[in-house]
Order: C-alpha cells, then structure tokens, then sequence
C-alpha cells in the first residue's frame, strides 16, 4: 500500500456495524455506535463526515465497503462488526481507503458492555492517528467527551436513537420512551 498522505482522507462514512450475535438483537448497538462515531468525527474541522441519515440505507448491504464509499463520494469508510454476549462487547473495526480498497487501520476492542464508552473513545483516537489528524485541545475534549458514566443509561440513550433514526411515528414513540428513561 502507498503511504498515506495527511492531506489525502477528507471525508469519511461511518457504516452502520453488522452486528454478529446469535439472535440478531443487538442491530440498534451496530447503528448507534456508528453514529455516535460519526458525531465525534464531526466536530473535526480537517474532516467531513456524512450523516448517519445517509448511510442507514447501507445498514443491511451486501456491498463491500469500498463500493459503498465510491457512492456516497467518501475517501475512506469506517466499517465494523459488534458482538454483544452477556456482558461483553467485542467491536471489530477497519478504516478502508476507497481509491484503491486499501485498509488503512484496523482493531479490535473487547470489554464488558459497562466500558462501551472507553471502545468508542478508543476507536476514535485511532482513527484520528491513523489519519494523522492535527487535532487542537478543544476537537480533543469534544472527540473524549461523554454525554453519561452511566451504562444502562447510555444503552437507552442508543436505543432511542436506533428506533428515531428510523422515522416512523411508532418508532418515534419508542424513542422518546427509552430516551425519558435514559434520563
């Protein structure tokens, strides 16, 4: 693979993580995982992410990554895989270049479910070095913060925006029905 030049990844798609556990419940944790990536990365002013809106409809694709990327006009997609089994998580994660299919980055984090905050923490800053980001202290402390130190909160925080994100008026009342006791 060339090296990869600072200037080179501008944009970038945050794909909605395939979810791998055995009963297929845990789908809502692939796609708000990716969007709260995608809001981390979108306080970065030397990147352009696209919105969470724009990629659902990927969710259940076949495609690679790579294809997916040259049509949502990106240079590179963050694609992934999360397994939840009791209460741990393993989150598989890849950063692909979509000029020439070329992974830039890839990790695995395994943790119990409690430390969700520090996967999605440490997924970000390796993407930010990966991609030689210059970051300044306030993209920082935006790209760390977090919005509770509360697990169970926080699930229901993600599943609220699962089901929002889908836009339906049912599904809109199940949203605001986990994000009240996300509260």
């Amino acid at each position: 693979a060339k090296p990869l030049k600072m200037s080179e990844i501008k944009t970038i798609a945050v794909l909605p993580f395939e979810d791998l556990s055995v009963e297929q419940t845990e789908r809502y944790l692939g796609v708000s995982l990716a969007d709260a990536l995608a809001n981390k990365f979108g306080g970065l002013k030397e990147l352009t992410v696209r919105p969470t809106r724009t990629v659902l409809k990927y969710a259940e694709s076949r495609e690679d990554a790579q294809q997916i990327g040259r049509k949502l006009q990106v240079d590179a997609v963050l694609d992934g895989r999360i397994q939840r089994i009791g209460e741990r998580v393993r989150v598989s994660v890849q950063l692909i270049r979509t000029s020439d299919n070329v992974t830039i980055w890839t990790g695995i984090f395994d943790d119990q479910f409690t430390n969700f905050f520090t996967v999605q923490d440490s997924i970000s800053q390796k993407v930010v070095q990966s991609l030689a980001l210059q970051i300044n202290d306030k993209e920082r402390e935006r790209l760390n913060r977090r919005g509770t130190e509360s697990a169970d909160a926080y699930q229901e925080y993600l599943l609220g925006r699962f089901f929002w994100n889908k836009r339906s008026a049912d599904d809109l009342d199940r949203a605001v029905s986990h994000f009240k006791r996300a509260v």
